[in-house]
């Protein structure tokens, strides 16, 4: 009985945050589209397809490499990316800089692009994007 009622706890605390969470990455996503389609759109196109058939940048929709984990996408959009990287099979070998955007803006855009086209990624939020930057420059990225 005692093991019932810690489950049915568990579960209770679980149901309550999810709406809470949902409302979170729904108002991330929302502000994460408008970055996305001021700056991003024009590389990897309005529905993420990238520009694939010259591999001039990858498509961030149905992305292996940004939905593998959260770290990924955090990472290039902080510290940019040089050198090749391989997506859905395709390897990429162009340069992308930087975005000297804040923890909040980071988040929302990655919230956007990992949520949208299909895609299905967890929440990241500016907390997360602040453990990268800040691991980024203990090393020296």
């Amino acid at each position: 009985m005692k093991k019932i009622s810690v489950l049915f706890s568990i579960l209770c605390l679980a149901i309550a945050f999810t709406p809470q969470q949902d409302k979170a990455l729904a108002a991330s996503k929302l502000r994460g589209e408008k970055l996305y389609n001021g700056l991003c759109a024009g590389c990897h196109k309005p529905d993420g397809s990238g520009f694939t058939k010259k591999k001039l940048s990858p498509p961030l929709a149905n992305s292996d490499y940004l939905l593998k984990n959260k770290k990924n996408g955090i990472e290039v959009v902080l510290f940019g990316l040089k050198g090749k990287i391989t997506v859905n099979d395709v390897e990429y070998d162009r340069a992308m800089p930087a975005i000297e955007w804040t923890d909040q803006e980071l988040s929302d855009v990655l919230n956007y692009v990992r949520n949208a086209w299909g895609n299905e990624g967890p929440f990241i939020s500016p907390e997360e994007v602040a453990t990268v930057r800040e691991a980024g420059r203990e090393t020296g990225k």
